[in-house]
């Protein structure tokens, strides 16, 4: 009966090991092709991108399959724990580099919600450049790895970041481009502050608001400022939720 238990467990530790290798190289392949997808690049340099991720995921899995089983020596059960301990960390490893690409390009993005993914991207993944070093020096044994927060962490940003995107794209705050003129008048914002409500509606970056007003991004940055104080809000979601509680007139933004 031992022996029996004993080797089902062999089998399932197999199972568990190669199911972990297969699922963490997935993971990593899909963040990256939605890395690529997401980055401000032309069509030709996108598909050099996609060809280059695919060498280098493959290599990933054929070295992965020949260092994890390799070392176990047909024991299946040091295989997973090599898996569990090692393989994840060094996987997660290879997100550095899209939060190093991420930074780069940040700068380069064409709307706000690509900037605001960029951001997020970078600002999650580059901390492993200090986690990395740590989990060698004081969790080198043990499953638990710094380097997982990073993770929960980009899990969390997307959460709210798909929460914002959902309530400007789907959740309209003015249906059908509507803005209450008679609320913005009795709170006394401006025509340019509404131009520029207009274009926060449409969820457009302070910077392409600047753009196209024709006016610097401070000055943006200080009619958003007075906005928020003349109605008493603090961010963009505030303002959207107080602007669809009222109803009125059509206001437009000047083109």
């Amino acid at each position: 009966m031992d022996q029996l238990t004993g080797r089902l467990y062999e089998i399932f530790a197999l199972w568990i090991t190669l199911v972990s290798i297969l699922l963490t190289t997935v993971l990593l392949y899909v963040m990256s092709r939605y890395m690529i997808g997401l980055l401000p690049i032309e069509t030709r340099q996108r598909k050099i991108g996609h060809r280059t991720l695919n060498i280098i995921i493959l290599a990933f899995l054929i070295l992965s399959l020949f260092f994890i089983l390799g070392r176990s020596n047909g024991n299946w059960v040091v295989a997973m724990n090599y898996t569990f301990g090692f393989h994840f960390f060094s996987g997660s490893m290879l997100m550095v580099i899209h939060g190093v690409v991420a930074l780069i390009y940040r700068k380069r993005s064409s709307g706000w919600e690509q900037e605001q993914l960029l951001s997020g991207i970078s600002f999650t993944f580059l901390p492993l450049i200090v986690t990395f070093p740590l989990d060698l020096l004081f969790f080198r044994d043990h499953t638990f790895k710094i380097a997982y927060l990073s993770f929960s962490v980009f899990v969390v940003y997307l959460y709210f970041f798909i929460s914002r995107h959902y309530f400007q794209d789907f959740d309209k705050p003015c249906p059908e481009g509507q803005i209450p003129q008679h609320y913005l008048d009795e709170h006394g914002i401006s025509a340019r502050e509404q131009e520029i409500i207009v274009l926060l509606v449409e969820g457009k970056t302070n910077r392409e608001i600047a753009e196209r007003l024709f006016i610097s991004e401070n000055t943006v940055k200080t009619h958003v400022k007075n906005i928020y104080t003349k109605l008493e809000v603090s961010n963009r979601v505030q303002l959207f939720s107080l602007l669809r509680g009222t109803r009125s007139p059509k206001v437009t933004s000047s083109r």
